[in-house]
């Protein structure tokens, strides 16, 4: 499937900021090799995002649609990214949305057509759902294999997804793995429609070919870099860094874990 999203291609060949040119916690100071996307940069491209995915499923019906969280590393993503829709829908609204008894200058004010826009064009919605489901797909910096992920979500899925459309918001797709055990564990429930939504998309090479699953929509495609922040974490690590960085090797070392324990 051809991604619908406008992304910022980031290359190889980019230099990262220095830390020093930013804001960076003291506690983690010593383990941020560089930063690779400010995160001035990362709202306004989620702002973007959030016009393409209104774009496509914005209409006229207000049919709503499911934003799927997946945690915890998406969180913050998926926080920006719902809002900068909710904006949008106030942004759309027509002045029938306000109260009769408005008068400009000592006359009601009147619209017209009950889903029309100022500018004479039909007033398009998009409702929101919200779900959250817990996906665990790494170990230090490793993407775990297909068969070892472990999807943790939603009470009710049938009724969360039965015939809707449905947009899967995660943090980043490298392997891709993730992504195709957590799709395939929705389509059980019949969506309408379904398509995700990414920050970030690492160019992975699988046998001299790129990743095989693009996402409809995503922010940046990064360089094969082990990235941290934004809600991005190293072992529960560097969440709550602003920008996204790349870790150093002492950072690495620092917090790792064994996997065997």
């Amino acid at each position: 499937m051809e991604a619908i999203s406008h992304a910022v291609i980031i290359p190889d060949s980019f230099l990262s900021y220095p830390p020093s040119s930013f804001c960076i916690p003291s506690f983690y100071a010593k383990d941020v090799d560089s930063v690779i996307i400010p995160e001035g940069l990362i709202r306004d491209r989620i702002k973007g995002l959030a016009r393409e995915i209104f774009n496509v499923y914005a209409s006229s019906a207000a049919e709503p649609l499911v934003l799927v969280c997946v945690l915890k590393s998406a969180f913050k993503f998926f926080s920006a990214l719902q809002l900068e829709i909710e904006h949008l829908n106030v942004e759309s609204c027509g002045t029938s949305d306000f109260p009769q008894s408005l008068q400009i200058n000592g006359e009601p004010k009147t619209n017209g057509s009950k889903n029309s826009h100022p500018d004479g064009q039909t007033r398009r919605s998009l409702p929101l759902f919200c779900e959250f489901i817990r996906v665990k797909s790494y170990v230090n910096t490793q993407s775990v294999t297909g068969s070892d992920v472990q999807v943790q979500g939603v009470l009710c899925p049938e009724e969360a997804f039965s015939q809707k459309n449905v947009l899967i918001v995660e943090d980043i797709i490298d392997s891709g793995r993730t992504m195709q055990a957590l799709i395939q564990n929705l389509k059980q429930h019949n969506p309408k429609s379904l398509r995700v939504a990414s920050m970030l998309w690492k160019r992975v090479a699988h046998g001299g070919k790129s990743v095989p699953y693009p996402p409809d929509f995503f922010g940046f495609e990064i360089p094969d870099r082990f990235v941290i922040g934004f809600g991005m974490d190293y072992n529960e690590k560097f969440r709550d860094l602003n920008h996204l960085c790349i870790i150093n090797e002492a950072g690495i070392q620092r917090y790792a874990v064994n996997p065997s324990k």
